[in-house]
């Protein structure tokens, strides 16, 4: 674990210590720089508020509050030392789901951990934005199921969902793995009331403020999403059907998955894939630009080392750079930031395809 400790303690020094760099480059920030600026005074002096993001963006911040007036204030860098009590753990953590993982699939490589510590995505986004707690919890769901843990299961998941919606896509396949085990009532009924308990105050307080972040996510207007393929539906004049995409994919890994349920070959690897493929689809269906999405499927790629990482750095490599230097190439360098983005685009659905020939294979096999 030294290896992903450095690289995440170093992501976090350079916050710290690096803004004339940080600032010379253009380098996105993150949500932690955003938040501050943009509701530090809300989240030091309220707990409701309204905010683009889901009830649990919210709950951690005010965490992240806690321990930096624990540090000595509600300043930035103690704000950003607060998340990073938070988030070093946690990526520490999904080093420690993948090891369990790779010996329940048998397989004895720890390439996994070099996939990740050499990835400058994982470098640059892992500690600055909220995307990584929610990708532990549907580790650690994952983890737990399939070790036949499935109340404690639904409840990760359900945590999972109240942070980032996308954890929730993963319940038909939850669900068909655990059908024909054990009951599936109960963990269902905790997954569901786990959700409710954590958004119902919130719903309750200002229900539009509840709602926006998931119609914002879904709907947002913005016409300059290059990296997804909802961007290209204006060209066909279904603009106003963008979301319609990331159901339609959706609903196709969902159905692959009942596939491998009704021939009983979920088997543990089987699951695995089908849990990338998933997870993948709805960042490939999601219209939002953030580059840093990568860090949901990040794990799977360096778990199952698909595709090898021979492919897969350069590709990472570049997909950092919008990160690494992302405000100087929107306000300079645009065309640049057009040409990654497209390049984005037919990486994903490569590797979209990718997964769905080896998900093939693997179904003949069986």
């Amino acid at each position: 674990m030294l290896f992903p400790a450095i690289v995440l303690i170093f992501s976090v020094y350079i916050r710290l210590n690096f803004w004339p760099f940080v600032n010379l480059l253009g380098t996105y920030q993150g949500d932690w720089w955003y938040f501050y600026h943009y509701y530090g005074q809300y989240i030091a002096h309220s707990f409701f508020f309204p905010i683009e993001y889901p009830v649990g963006y919210i709950l951690i911040q005010k965490f992240a509050y806690f321990i930096s007036m624990l540090l000595g204030g509600f300043s930035y860098q103690n704000f950003i030392l607060g998340n990073a009590f938070i988030f070093i753990p946690a990526g520490l953590l999904i080093f420690v789901c993948l090891d369990r993982l790779a010996t329940i699939v048998n397989s004895k490589s720890k390439r996994f951990i070099i996939y990740l510590t050499a990835s400058p995505t994982f470098l640059i986004a892992s500690t600055t934005n909220y995307d990584l707690l929610p990708t532990l919890l549907t580790l650690l769901a994952i983890l737990l199921l399939i070790k036949n843990q499935s109340k404690l299961a639904f409840l990760i998941l359900a945590l999972g969902t109240t942070v980032k919606i996308y954890p929730g896509f993963l319940l038909p396949l939850f669900i068909l793995y655990q059908l024909g085990k054990k009951s599936i009532i109960l963990p269902l009924i905790i997954f569901i009331t786990t959700i409710v308990l954590i958004n119902l105050p919130f719903a309750l307080y200002n229900f539009q403020f509840w709602l926006f972040p998931y119609t914002w996510q879904s709907q947002n207007p913005q016409m300059y999403d290059f990296n997804t393929l909802s961007y290209y539906l204006i060209y066909f004049g279904f603009d106003h059907y963008r979301t319609l995409l990331l159901f339609s994919l959706l609903l196709i890994a969902w159905f692959i998955s009942w596939f491998f349920y009704k021939k009983s070959s979920l088997t543990n690897k089987n699951f695995l894939l089908l849990c990338y493929l998933t997870i993948f689809t709805a960042v490939l269906g999601n219209h939002v630009n953030t580059p840093q999405y990568m860090l949901w499927f990040l794990p799977f790629v360096s778990l199952l080392q698909i595709p090898a990482i021979s492919i897969w750095w350069p590709f990472d490599l570049i997909n950092s750079t919008v990160l690494f230097s992302y405000f100087r190439l929107t306000h300079e360098l645009r065309f640049i930031l057009d040409i990654i983005f497209r390049f984005i685009v037919i990486y994903f659905i490569f590797l979209y395809l990718r997964l769905i020939y080896e998900l093939k294979k693997c179904y003949e096999k069986d």
